[in-house]
């Protein structure tokens, strides 16, 4: 079986982001030194709780969606075009076809939205009813508020309202959060990718004339910025609502009536569909079934009385039902080996999460066709380089504060290496837990991902800046 929820939640993330960085092609930026805001904390990158109020955000995103508004704006002028000129350096883009987003009714519903004190999207229960097949028409229209609310934020930046821009930064990162806290790991990766589209617009801030220092303001948001824990749960939750006939398979003995059911699910052309179980021939189904089924059976049935099952228990249970407790118990086991490495930090996680999977794709081949809840675990180590990728753009942006602060601390003076900024931490690479890779030749700086072992870089996609210091 595919792992195919988390094959499309990556697909979608990818057609979610800005245009793609070609792995030699540095992002250039031109800075100025720039000290640390008295007080610290003067500026943020998400709304602060003396501005948010009681309420369910999700109701305001939803109002956001109101067919009248998107009717009006679809009929703008280039309104698809729009979205590739945040790719497009300012001077070029046409003003007088955004200027309308400062106004735009349905992004003040996403800015009140953002400041609500809760966001629930009410997936849980659906997904324990629908499991994979429940629909998310509206996670695609986040993708729109975040390029409106990147347009609108340059606008801002440009007419130096840099506190306007700020605003917007945190109606963006907010909402990708809010996507994010939702029970499946396709809007954990969404909501990365939005907030991927707001921090291009934090590289644009901080180029800009007289630009506040956002070292402290990158350093107050929280690690991870977008977490996963619900979205895994999620995903556990789908195996459920799959096969609602298990809830009891542990405490009690299957009926005829109940194995038919299962196996009519088994069979169910959008379940091959989904999980890419292949179609074969009457006769090959029905003799291919029963050789796996003996095979599965016989190993199934001692692996369940060496966990402690009694014999005579086990071989009165129905062939199928042994089948299943065995393979529930190899799919929770190797789930929980995935999800516990969840909240570790990539660099230690990254080879753990390697092996398991190595293991889950032995143990399929293993059981010969015969592997059915295997198949609903998603590709966690893609799934968590793409969170890793957002948590190390974050930690670059603040090495480069951090060297804003210190140059503007030492008469414009660039440090040589990083660990010669002691005004404040320096992060790490959070894929690798070493330093970024620093060099300085003059006023210009290259900041690049620290390489894993092999030389290569170790979230797979390189990171690499080209920075020009301006006195």
């Amino acid at each position: 079986m595919k792992r195919a929820c988390a094959a499309l939640a990556l697909l979608l993330a990818v057609a979610l982001t800005a245009r793609p960085q070609a792995p030699d092609e540095p992002k250039k930026l031109t800075l100025r030194p720039a000290a640390a805001p008295t007080p610290a904390l003067k500026y943020r990158l998400l709304p602060v709780l003396a501005d948010m109020k009681p309420g369910n955000a999700a109701l305001l995103y939803q109002r956001a969606h109101s067919f009248e508004w998107w009717t009006s704006i679809r009929n703008q002028p280039k309104y698809h075009e729009m979205f590739d000129w945040n790719d497009l350096p300012f001077k070029d883009v046409p003003r007088e076809k955004i200027e309308f987003l400062r106004h735009f009714a349905a992004l003040r519903e996403v800015d009140r939205a953002a400041r609500r004190e809760h966001c629930d999207w009410e997936m849980t229960e659906r997904i324990r009813e629908e499991g994979p097949w429940m629909l998310i028409p509206d996670v695609q229209g986040f993708r729109e508020y975040a390029g409106l609310l990147a347009l609108r934020c340059r606008l801002e930046i440009a007419d130096k309202q840099y506190d306007k821009a700020l605003y917007t930064l945190q109606t963006g990162l907010s909402m990708s959060r809010h996507v994010g806290d939702a029970p499946t790991l396709i809007n954990g990766l969404v909501g990365v990718a939005l907030a991927r589209i707001m921090l291009g617009r934090v590289e644009e801030l901080i180029q800009a004339p007289d630009a506040p220092n956002l070292y402290w303001a990158l350093t107050d948001l929280p690690r991870p910025l977008i977490g996963l824990r619900k979205g895994l749960q999620g995903e556990a939750l789908m195996v459920q609502a799959m096969f609602p006939g298990l809830k009891n398979i542990e405490t009690e003995t299957l009926s005829p009536r109940e194995q038919q059911k299962l196996l009519k699910t088994l069979r169910d052309p959008v379940f091959r569909a989904l999980f890419g179980v292949q179609r074969r021939s009457p006769w090959e189904e029905k003799f291919g079934q029963v050789a796996s089924a003996l095979r599965a059976y016989l190993q199934a049935r001692r692996n369940l009385i060496a966990r402690g099952r009694k014999a005579e228990d086990v071989k009165a249970l129905p062939v199928l039902q042994v089948i299943l407790l065995d393979d529930l118990h190899e799919y929770r086991r190797h789930r929980d080996d995935l999800y516990k490495w969840s909240n570790v930090p990539y660099w230690q996680a990254a080879p753990h999460l390697a092996k398991v999977e190595r293991d889950v794709r032995a143990a399929e081949k293993e059981r010969a066709g015969m592997a059915l809840f295997l198949g609903f675990l998603p590709a966690l180590q893609k799934v968590f380089q793409a969170t890793a990728r957002l948590d190390r753009s974050i930690a670059a942006l603040r090495c480069i504060e951090a060297v804003r602060l210190h140059a503007a601390a030492h008469g414009g003076k660039l440090p040589a290496r990083l660990s010669d900024v002691t005004e404040v931490p320096v992060p790490d690479d959070p894929a690798t837990g070493k330093s970024f890779v620093y060099q300085v030749d003059g006023d210009r700086v290259t900041l690049r991902d620290s390489p894993a072992a092999d030389g290569r870089s170790a979230l797979h996609l390189p990171m690499h800046y080209e920075i020009t210091f301006k006195r």
